[in-house]
């Protein structure tokens, strides 16, 4: 998405579309635009977590954890974090 250059935010919208969601974002205050950008990265996490679930049915909380933020971590500051290298197991 580039909002400030005034190019297309998808390929396939329509320009009208784009202007049109581009003036309403333009409309919000600070604060709104974040708690904007909060709400969307928690929908993120949730349809991730979905996944997450889907995939590893059996995983613990703690595993589904580990694995949603290995979507969002590079590998060596996730090991930084964890202590040991997190791999395929994601726990």
């Amino acid at each position: 998405m580039v909002i400030m250059t005034g190019q297309a935010i998808a390929n396939d919208t329509d320009p009208w579309a784009d202007r049109l969601v581009i003036d309403a974002v333009r409309r919000l205050s600070g604060p709104e635009r974040l708690q904007r950008a909060r709400d969307l990265s928690l929908l993120a996490s949730v349809f991730a977590m979905a996944d997450i679930r889907r995939h590893h049915p059996d995983a613990d909380a703690r595993g589904c954890l580990l694995r949603l933020a290995s979507r969002r971590m590079d590998p060596e500051t996730l090991r930084h974090l964890v202590g040991r290298d997190v791999g395929e197991q994601g726990h």
